[in-house]
């Protein structure tokens, strides 16, 4: 492929758009209920619910990065309704450097359907996304971030190909 990159980031948030500084969580397993209490010296903390009054339903413990970068991944469609309380679908990305050479070698061939290579995004290097780690976060959220990078009209192809093949792949033809 030619280019990954516009020069300049779209004006507007756009799917394949990489974001710097949005914050991301996942549940910690195994899942926990907390809720809050007056604990010494009269100040509210969190605390772990214990086990017999845990609940199927309420707060639960997680774990993540306050300062994440991420990929967009919601349609543009989506994104152009804006909608300020609106959800925009996101993947964590990383730096490749965090692979073994071996796999990274795999994610940047495009043989890894779950790694989505980001090669040389402006001003990072090059970096990876992992579309396990799909999650929703709230539009504000991810606006407030730094838009390091938008993709170009052929890079977002190749993004939504490797998202159906993802989401997919067991309707998708054999070769």
């Amino acid at each position: 492929m030619a280019s990954w990159w516009l020069d300049v980031p779209e004006s507007r948030l756009s799917q394949g758009d990489v974001v710097v500084g949005v914050p991301l969580a996942a549940l910690a397993y195994p899942p926990t209920n907390i809720h809050k209490q007056v604990v010494k010296g009269g100040l509210e903390a969190w605390v772990t619910t214990p086990a017999k009054q845990q609940k199927a339903s309420g707060l639960f413990v997680a774990k993540g990065s306050s300062s994440a970068v991420v990929l967009v991944l919601s349609h543009g469609c989506e994104l152009d309704k804006d909608e300020r309380k609106g959800r925009v679908v996101v993947c964590e990305a990383s730096p490749a450097e965090r692979l073994n050479s071996e796999v990274r070698d795999v994610v940047f061939a495009q043989r890894r359907i779950s790694l989505m290579p980001l090669p040389a995004v402006p001003g990072h290097g090059d970096y990876y996304a992992d579309i396990r780690t799909v999650q929703s976060v709230d539009r504000r959220i991810v606006e407030a971030g730094g838009r390091a990078a938008s993709m170009t009209a052929e890079a977002r192809t190749r993004l939504q190909t490797q998202l159906a093949a993802f989401f997919a792949r067991d309707l998708l033809p054999s070769a």
